[in-house]
């Protein structure tokens, strides 16, 4: 690493200064518990408690306070996946069928898809595998089991051929975790805990949620002021462990050990050396993502592993840094804050800080080349072609001809330009390809762009102003919103339509594969049924004037999911999505009065009364935000903006 660890490392400031920060940050956020653990070399540096496992403040949280690890589980799933590799039982290239010859996945690209998966494609998210499973997921509160859930993949559509790019997904996980239980002949949480609990000393983990509702007290996720409801999680290898901070501090030393635990190793070195690599990396690219059931990121000038974890009430975090042998995990039992990473940054920083004398600082990566052709010029007809909205992580890229040119703007950055050196490859400044898909037709279809940093990614195309459906008659009437619950609150889905095809705001344009069957930008399948969408897996039902069923919930049943700030405002931004703002402003005005003092009520009702150029009513609703919040830069900016016209 080229630096010296100081003689003596005096971790007690940086304790305290967190023992001091929590609590508030716990009050701001309503967390009603955290535990936490700090990693140093061979070392459990320091582990504590905070906070209740519920409202009821009946029990304290300790470092053995068991919490929901949700999608942390995956590494987990995916480190005792290795030791089986380690022992020969199989091989990562090993195709799934080589031990589920039952297996089976519906396919737009052929019907051999299937036989090409396997667990290097499960593990890295690259099988093309959807998120969510006809039976047992996020959206559905019904109980089943393991193999019902494994079972009903089968009824899925692959996203996109397999290997062709990343998705994450939970079947990906949970075929593993069958996969183990297959080739053990042990129910998977029994060969987790024998296989790699046990030997790391883990025995307040486990896999078996039933057991531990029953059983034990652990802490019970929140939404905002609500307790989640404690459903039984069906996706048990990508999301259903339970561990506590002590624990898991147990975990990282084993991989910051290289895979020995009490002098014996548990994972053959390359193995493991495996499981942090990118895979299926291309030339000149650095880093990815998603490594083995590992993400892999770049921080304080190294390589992070990490994965975190959300739903059913629960946040959390669990990152090491192998270059400077430090790690931390951070457990919350709330659903909606962003304390647990930004913990975890800033004790990573500080322990290097006081390990080393010093925090790295970033240094820009050396420009690269995805490509050796030579610069062309294109006609703007050529160009044009490609225009459209393409969906990234933060919302829509849009690429647009300005002045003869192709420039490409991202979420709330300044546009930059594309230099061409095929019809379908251009470059950015930094050396970035972009690769533009084209249909039979010519018309774009999404970008794959190549990164040295991150990547390759595909960005579908969102909508394009150069592309008009068909306009069909019949999808009219498909149209509205539509619903679903998740996790004790109520989600919303807004179908219309946009240049002649059905739209989604998140997924795009639909594509028709049959009547009523489409597939939406991200090779997402939906279905349409009678005044019910089955999207992603999820089932959804057609809304009919949901405004008036608040009103009538207000009245009689105040309790109501429907009722909650959150529900409610994804309710008002479905109408706002439907060109209602009258409805938007309703739903809004109601939630206020239900909710009178959450901040996000009030800007959603300010910024419609906005969007209504309303300025009296804007105004009006950002000066209660700032009554409760004085220093809200979000209002401040917006009172502004509202005074300058």
């Amino acid at each position: 690493m080229g630096r010296n660890v100081r003689d003596s490392i005096d971790y007690s400031s940086l304790i305290n200064e967190l023992k001091d920060s929590i609590p508030k940050q716990m009050e701001e956020n309503k967390i009603p518990g955290l535990s936490i653990a700090l990693i140093d070399g061979n070392n459990l540096v320091w582990t504590e408690g905070f906070g209740y496992t519920d409202l009821t403040k009946d029990h304290k949280v300790t470092p053995d306070t068991l919490f929901s690890l949700q999608s942390i589980s995956k590494t987990y799933t995916a480190t005792g996946f290795l030791i089986a590799v380690s022992k020969g039982l199989v091989e990562l290239d090993d195709p799934l069928r080589k031990y589920y010859p039952e297996f089976t996945v519906n396919s737009r690209f052929g019907e051999s898809e299937a036989d090409k998966i396997t667990f290097r494609h499960l593990l890295s998210h690259r099988s093309g595998l959807t998120h969510e499973a006809p039976v047992g997921n996020n959206f559905s509160d019904k109980e089943c089991t393991f193999e019902e859930h494994i079972k009903s993949i089968s009824d899925t559509w692959l996203k996109y051929p397999v290997g062709e790019r990343c998705s994450y997904s939970n079947l990906g996980i949970d075929l593993v975790g069958y996969g183990l239980q297959l080739i053990s002949g042990k129910p998977f949480p029994e060969y987790m805990k024998e296989e790699l609990f046990d030997p790391l000393g883990m025995t307040n983990s486990t896999y078996n949620q039933r057991y531990v509702k029953e059983n034990r007290v652990f802490a019970k996720g929140h939404t905002d002021d609500d307790e989640t409801p404690q459903d039984l999680i069906p996706m048990i290898p990508s999301g259903s462990l339970f561990s506590s901070a002590r624990d898991m501090a147990k975990f990282v030393l084993f991989h910051l050990s290289g895979g020995i635990v009490n002098g014996k190793r548990l994972i053959d070195e390359t193995i493991l050396e495996e499981m942090y690599k990118p895979q299926f990396p291309v030339k000149n690219q650095l880093n990815e993502r998603f490594a083995l059931g590992i993400g892999r990121y770049r921080m304080f000038d190294t390589v992070l592993l990490s994965h975190s974890g959300g739903g059913y009430g629960y946040l959390t975090d669990q990152r090491w840094l192998p270059e400077y042998n430090i790690g931390v995990v951070v457990l919350t039992n709330q659903h909606y804050h962003n304390v647990h990473g930004t913990i975890a940054n800033d004790a990573l920083g500080k322990m290097i800080k006081l390990k080393y004398g010093m925090i790295p600082e970033g240094k820009p990566f050396k420009t690269v080349e995805f490509t050796d052709k030579p610069v062309i010029s294109l006609k703007t007809d050529k160009l044009y072609r490609l225009e459209g909205d393409y969906w990234v992580d933060a919302g829509l890229m849009l690429v647009r001809v300005m002045d003869g040119e192709l420039y490409r703007t991202l979420p709330g950055g300044e546009p930059g330009k594309l230099t061409p050196h095929s019809e379908t490859e251009f470059t950015n400044p930094k050396g970035e390809l972009f690769i533009f898909k084209l249909d039979e037709r010519g018309k774009p279809e999404g970008i794959l762009i190549l990164k040295h940093i991150y990547g390759p990614y595909y960005r579908p195309l969102h909508s394009s102003p150069h592309d008009l459906g068909p306009d069909k008659r019949e999808w009219r009437k498909l149209t509205g919103i539509y619903s679903a619950q998740i996790h004790g609150n109520i989600d919303y889905f807004c179908v219309t339509m946009k240049n002649g095809y059905l739209y989604m705001q998140r997924e795009g344009s639909f594509r028709e594969y049959k009547p009523n069957f489409f597939f939406t930008s991200e090779g997402e399948a939906v279905i349409f049924g009678d005044n019910s969408m089955n999207y992603r897996n999820i089932p959804l039902t057609k809304e009919t004037d949901p405004y008036v069923k608040l009103l009538r919930l207000a009245e009689t049943d105040s309790d109501n999911r429907r009722l909650r700030e959150r529900s409610m405002r994804g309710l008002g931004n479905a109408y706002l999505t439907m060109g209602d703002l009258d409805k938007a402003i309703e739903v809004f005005v109601l939630n206020v009065k239900l909710h009178p003092r959450s901040i996000s009520a009030l800007h959603s009702l300010a910024e419609t009364y906005n969007k209504k150029d309303d300025k009296m009513n804007s105004e009006r609703y950002y000066k209660k935000i700032l009554a409760i919040d004085p220093k809200n830069e979000k209002a401040l900016k917006k009172l502004d903006e509202i005074t300058e016209k």
